[in-house]
Protein backbone atom coordinates (compact mmCIF):
# COMPACT_ATOMS: atom_id res chain seq x y z
CA UNK A 1 0.00 0.00 0.00
CA UNK A 2 1.27 3.40 -0.87
CA UNK A 3 1.64 6.38 1.21
CA UNK A 4 0.58 9.90 -0.26
CA UNK A 5 0.92 13.30 1.34
CA UNK A 6 -1.03 16.40 0.08
CA UNK A 7 1.27 20.30 0.04
CA UNK A 8 0.12 20.55 3.95
CA UNK A 9 2.97 17.49 4.64
CA UNK A 10 4.82 17.17 1.75
CA UNK A 11 7.17 19.31 -0.70
CA UNK A 12 3.91 19.13 -3.83
CA UNK A 13 6.65 18.71 -5.99
CA UNK A 14 6.57 14.79 -4.87
CA UNK A 15 3.27 13.98 -2.79
CA UNK A 16 4.82 10.31 -2.54
CA UNK A 17 8.07 11.65 0.26
CA UNK A 18 8.07 13.34 3.16
CA UNK A 19 10.01 16.56 2.77
CA UNK A 20 12.52 16.87 6.12
CA UNK A 21 12.98 20.31 5.67
CA UNK A 22 9.46 21.50 3.80
CA UNK A 23 7.02 23.51 5.61
CA UNK A 24 3.89 25.03 4.14
CA UNK A 25 3.64 28.61 3.20
CA UNK A 26 1.19 30.52 5.64
CA UNK A 27 -1.22 30.92 2.77
CA UNK A 28 -1.90 27.29 2.53
CA UNK A 29 -1.25 26.64 6.56
CA UNK A 30 -2.90 28.17 9.44
CA UNK A 31 -3.80 30.93 7.32
CA UNK A 32 -6.48 33.06 8.16
CA UNK A 33 -9.42 33.96 5.74
CA UNK A 34 -10.27 36.98 4.65
CA UNK A 35 -13.55 38.40 3.10
CA UNK A 36 -13.74 41.94 0.78
CA UNK A 37 -17.00 43.11 -0.01
CA UNK A 38 -17.28 45.65 -2.79
CA UNK A 39 -20.63 47.82 -4.32
CA UNK A 40 -20.57 49.19 -7.24
CA UNK A 41 -23.68 51.24 -8.45
CA UNK A 42 -24.64 52.67 -12.09
CA UNK A 43 -26.16 52.23 -15.68
CA UNK A 44 -23.26 50.51 -16.79
CA UNK A 45 -22.48 49.76 -21.05
CA UNK A 46 -20.26 47.10 -22.38
CA UNK A 47 -17.47 49.71 -22.96
CA UNK A 48 -16.95 50.13 -19.14
CA UNK A 49 -14.49 47.96 -16.86
CA UNK A 50 -15.74 48.10 -13.24
CA UNK A 51 -13.00 47.41 -10.43
CA UNK A 52 -14.42 46.48 -7.78
CA UNK A 53 -11.74 43.90 -5.82
CA UNK A 54 -7.79 44.10 -5.37
CA UNK A 55 -5.72 40.82 -4.79
CA UNK A 56 -1.99 40.45 -4.80
CA UNK A 57 -1.14 37.81 -7.01
CA UNK A 58 0.03 34.95 -3.81
CA UNK A 59 -3.20 35.40 -2.24
CA UNK A 60 -5.82 32.88 -2.78
CA UNK A 61 -9.17 32.91 -3.93
CA UNK A 62 -11.29 30.48 -2.40
CA UNK A 63 -14.82 31.67 -3.26
CA UNK A 64 -16.61 34.49 -5.73
CA UNK A 65 -19.79 35.68 -5.34
CA UNK A 66 -22.03 38.15 -7.21
CA UNK A 67 -25.69 39.81 -5.75
CA UNK A 68 -27.63 41.99 -7.64
CA UNK A 69 -30.47 44.50 -6.01
CA UNK A 70 -32.42 43.72 -9.98
CA UNK A 71 -32.79 47.10 -10.49
CA UNK A 72 -31.92 47.08 -14.14
CA UNK A 73 -34.63 45.86 -16.29
CA UNK A 74 -32.02 44.04 -18.87
CA UNK A 75 -28.15 43.16 -18.46
CA UNK A 76 -25.45 40.64 -17.90
CA UNK A 77 -21.89 40.86 -16.78
CA UNK A 78 -18.57 39.48 -17.21
CA UNK A 79 -16.44 38.66 -14.15
CA UNK A 80 -12.83 38.55 -14.73
CA UNK A 81 -9.51 39.55 -14.11
CA UNK A 82 -6.89 42.35 -14.93
CA UNK A 83 -3.39 43.93 -13.72
CA UNK A 84 -4.23 46.43 -11.23
CA UNK A 85 -1.17 48.36 -12.65
CA UNK A 86 -0.62 52.11 -11.76
CA UNK A 87 -3.96 53.67 -10.78
CA UNK A 88 -5.75 50.91 -11.56
CA UNK A 89 -5.47 50.78 -14.80
CA UNK A 90 -3.77 47.18 -16.17
CA UNK A 91 -3.84 45.30 -18.85
CA UNK A 92 -6.72 42.71 -18.79
CA UNK A 93 -5.55 38.86 -17.91
CA UNK A 94 -8.97 37.38 -18.80
CA UNK A 95 -11.59 39.35 -19.08
CA UNK A 96 -14.38 36.37 -17.85
CA UNK A 97 -12.34 34.51 -16.48
CA UNK A 98 -14.91 33.82 -13.63
CA UNK A 99 -18.27 34.58 -15.07
CA UNK A 100 -19.66 34.98 -18.57
CA UNK A 101 -23.04 36.53 -19.29
CA UNK A 102 -24.65 36.53 -15.81
CA UNK A 103 -27.71 37.89 -15.40
CA UNK A 104 -28.21 40.98 -13.64
CA UNK A 105 -31.84 41.78 -14.48
CA UNK A 106 -33.32 40.04 -11.52
CA UNK A 107 -32.49 39.90 -7.73
CA UNK A 108 -30.02 37.26 -6.47
CA UNK A 109 -28.20 36.98 -3.32
CA UNK A 110 -24.79 36.08 -3.57
CA UNK A 111 -24.34 33.39 -6.61
CA UNK A 112 -20.90 31.59 -7.02
CA UNK A 113 -19.14 33.01 -9.95
CA UNK A 114 -15.94 31.38 -9.48
CA UNK A 115 -16.77 28.59 -11.80
CA UNK A 116 -19.84 29.87 -13.52
CA UNK A 117 -17.53 30.50 -16.96
CA UNK A 118 -16.49 26.87 -16.79
CA UNK A 119 -12.64 27.85 -17.31
CA UNK A 120 -12.36 26.99 -13.48
CA UNK A 121 -14.00 24.04 -11.40
CA UNK A 122 -13.99 23.15 -8.13
CA UNK A 123 -10.66 21.91 -7.46
CA UNK A 124 -9.38 25.65 -8.30
CA UNK A 125 -10.76 27.06 -4.99
CA UNK A 126 -7.37 27.86 -2.90
CA UNK A 127 -5.05 28.36 -5.68
CA UNK A 128 -2.66 31.58 -6.46
CA UNK A 129 -4.19 34.14 -7.85
CA UNK A 130 -1.50 33.92 -10.71
CA UNK A 131 -1.81 30.12 -10.89
CA UNK A 132 -5.78 31.13 -11.23
CA UNK A 133 -4.62 33.98 -14.17
CA UNK A 134 -2.23 31.18 -15.53
CA UNK A 135 -5.38 28.51 -16.29
CA UNK A 136 -7.24 31.45 -17.49
CA UNK A 137 -5.09 31.04 -20.54
CA UNK A 138 -4.18 35.68 -20.43
CA UNK A 139 -0.71 34.63 -18.65
CA UNK A 140 1.65 32.47 -18.45
CA UNK A 141 3.21 32.32 -14.84
CA UNK A 142 5.53 29.93 -14.04
CA UNK A 143 5.97 31.15 -10.17
CA UNK A 144 4.85 34.20 -8.17
CA UNK A 145 4.95 37.86 -10.23
CA UNK A 146 4.20 39.61 -6.63
CA UNK A 147 1.85 41.92 -8.62
CA UNK A 148 -1.53 43.27 -8.03
CA UNK A 149 -4.54 42.11 -9.85
CA UNK A 150 -8.03 43.85 -9.71
CA UNK A 151 -11.23 41.39 -10.33
CA UNK A 152 -13.22 42.99 -12.56
CA UNK A 153 -16.81 43.44 -13.96
CA UNK A 154 -17.71 43.88 -17.70
CA UNK A 155 -21.09 44.35 -19.16
CA UNK A 156 -21.97 42.01 -21.75
CA UNK A 157 -24.71 43.49 -22.58
CA UNK A 158 -25.75 46.96 -21.09
CA UNK A 159 -27.44 47.69 -17.78
CA UNK A 160 -31.01 49.75 -18.75
CA UNK A 161 -33.51 51.44 -17.06
CA UNK A 162 -32.41 52.25 -13.73
CA UNK A 163 -28.44 52.26 -12.30
CA UNK A 164 -28.47 48.66 -10.63
CA UNK A 165 -26.18 48.57 -7.62
CA UNK A 166 -23.50 44.84 -7.80
CA UNK A 167 -21.81 43.86 -4.86
CA UNK A 168 -19.11 41.48 -5.23
CA UNK A 169 -17.78 38.75 -2.54
CA UNK A 170 -14.12 37.25 -2.33
CA UNK A 171 -13.28 34.95 0.46
CA UNK A 172 -9.32 34.13 0.40
CA UNK A 173 -6.22 33.63 2.26
CA UNK A 174 -3.66 36.47 2.31
CA UNK A 175 -0.59 34.83 0.60
CA UNK A 176 1.93 37.33 3.22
Amino acid sequence: MAAYYSDLIANPSDNTALGVAYKASVGVSHARTRTSIARATGLFLTTDIVRMISLRSGDRLLSLELATDGACTAGAVDVGLYLAGEAHSGAVADADLFASAMVVSTETDLLDCFVESTTLDGVDRGRTLWEIATLGGGTNYTEDPFLLFDIVIIPSTSLTVAAGELTLKAVYTAGD
